[in-house]
C-alpha cells in the first residue's frame, strides 16, 4: 500500500509508458505496473538499485541502472516521476535530461518546490495541479506553449508557495503559521496575510 504522498503521485500519472527516477523501494512502480503499458524504474546507486530489483522481481517493471534520464532513450516514455528528493536535485536532473523529457512530469520534492516551479515555467511545462499532502507538495506538470496561466497576476511569491495551492485556505493558513513561528516578518508573510484577508 502506498503512502499518501506516493498515492497522490500515482493518481496523477497518465502514462501509458512511464519512468520513475530514484525508485529506491520500488513501491510506486509496483503500483503503476498494474495499469500501464510500460514502467521503468531508474536508480543510480547500487544499494537502492538492488533493493528495487528485488522488490519488483516477477513483475513487468523494468529496472535500469543509471543517473537520471541517462538511463532512458528520447521518446521512450510519456510520463516521468521523481519523488523524495530535494527540489534543487530534481531541477538538475530535469535540466541535464531536458532533451529526453516526456510530456508529463509528476514531482514530489522533500523541500520547497520553488526551484522546480521556476524551471518548469522557463522550460515550457505548465502546472496542471498542485496537491498538498501535508507537509509535502505534488506537482503535475505538462508540456505546453506560451506562458503558464497559473501565474497570471501573481507576484514572485507564487513560486515559493505555489500558485494553485494559494486557493487552498488550509494550506495558506498553515504556511502563514509556519512563517510566524519562525519569526519571519518579510514579504512572504505579508503576501500570505493579504491572501488570508482577500
Amino acid at each position: 500500500m502506498l503512502s499518501a504522498r506516493l498515492q497522490a503521485v500515482a493518481d496523477r500519472v497518465l502514462g501509458p509508458r512511464h519512468a520513475d527516477v530514484g525508485s529506491d523501494h520500488g513501491l510506486l512502480p509496483l503500483d503503476l505496473v498494474a495499469r500501464l503499458e510500460l514502467v521503468i524504474a531508474v536508480e543510480k546507486h547500487v544499494g537502492p538499485f538492488e533493493r528495487c530489483r528485488l522488490a519488483v522481481a516477477g513483475t513487468a517493471v523494468e529496472v535500469r541502472f543509471g543517473d537520471g534520464l541517462d538511463a532512458l532513450e528520447g521518446g521512450e516514455v510519456d510520463s516521468l516521476s521523481i519523488c523524495g528528493m530535494g527540489s534543487l536535485n530534481m531541477r538538475d536532473i530535469l535540466e541535464r535530461g531536458r532533451e529526453k523529457l516526456p510530456a508529463q512530469l509528476v514531482l514530489q520534492p522533500m523541500d520547497n518546490a520553488g526551484p522546480i516551479r521556476g524551471w518548469a515555467r522557463r522550460n515550457g511545462y505548465h502546472l496542471q495541479e498542485e496537491s498538498w499532502i501535508d507537509p509535502y507538495v505534488v506537482l503535475d506538470l505538462r508540456a505546453a506553449t506560451g506562458d503558464d496561466p497559473a501565474y497570471a497576476g501573481l507576484s514572485e511569491e507564487a513560486y515559493f508557495f505555489g500558485p494553485l495551492l494559494l486557493s487552498n485556505p488550509d494550506y495558506v493558513a498553515r504556511q502563514r503559521a509556519w512563517l510566524e513561528s519562525l519569526g519571519r516578518t518579510d514579504g512572504r508573510l505579508e503576501f500570505l496575510t493579504r491572501r488570508v484577508g482577500s
